[in-house]
């Protein structure tokens, strides 16, 4: 990897986290140069290479490095924005057991919420379930959109937006590529969705520096074109 400067959240000197070394931890304390790859795990990046085994073997570590990277800024978001939602729908409900009642949860969705033992296990997937159409007069406009309403947000706008961080978050849960990936457009998506509930995270994720990850994306695409030639 270019530079020494560790990646992570350094345009907001106020707000350093605590993995802003992740990436030069990766670089210094895992030796992947001693492992010797599976070739299945490799080719699915040589495409992205022009068929490069050497760039195929850096864009796959690069993926590792970066997908670890957003595990945590994902991790961060997901907590805040389902802790402040679920916040919001039980001191509405009065209830502690919520996601398990009829008359807040629809009742095609009431089995796939009612499986879990708690809040803190109810998927983003399902979280996403409640800014759906289905949820309009029951959730969104008594409860969501007042706090939406100034930033100019829709219902349909929060749904899109948790749909594409849900469609980020497995395919790093699944060691999927992500190198194809808007990563600035992830991070906003995040922001945005949390900035009414937990404007310091928000923030902190907004100024989230993910430019070292995409220059060196780009360096080694680069570096794949050139020796095409």
């Amino acid at each position: 990897m270019s530079g020494s400067e560790p990646l992570g959240a350094k345009r907001n000197p106020g707000r350093q986290s605590a993995f802003t070394d992740t990436p030069g931890d990766l670089r210094k304390g895992y030796q992947f140069s001693a492992l010797t790859f599976h070739p299945n795990q490799i080719r699915p990046y040589l495409k992205a290479v022009n068929n490069d085994l050497e760039l195929a073997h850096r864009l796959y570590i690069w993926n590792i490095q970066t997908s670890a990277q957003l595990w945590a800024v994902i991790h961060i978001f997901e907590t805040s924005f389902r802790c402040h939602i679920f916040d919001l729908i039980r001191s509405s409900a009065q209830k502690q057991d919520w996601w398990r009642d009829p008359t807040i949860i629809a009742i095609n969705d009431l089995e796939r919420f009612a499986r879990y033992s708690s809040e803190e296990r109810i998927p983003l997937s399902l979280i996403n379930r409640l800014f759906s159409q289905k949820y309009l007069r029951s959730l969104w406009i008594p409860l969501f959109e007042p706090l939406y309403i100034e930033s100019g947000k829709r219902r349909k706008d929060i749904f899109i937006a948790l749909e594409s961080i849900r469609k980020l978050r497995n395919i790093i849960a699944h060691h999927g590529r992500i190198h194809n990936f808007n990563f600035e457009q992830s991070l906003t998506a995040m922001s945005l969705s949390l900035k009414c509930l937990d404007k310091p995270t928000s923030e902190w994720i907004e100024n989230f520096d993910l430019s070292g990850f995409i220059s060196e994306r780009n360096e080694i695409i680069r570096d794949s074109s050139r020796k095409s030639w």
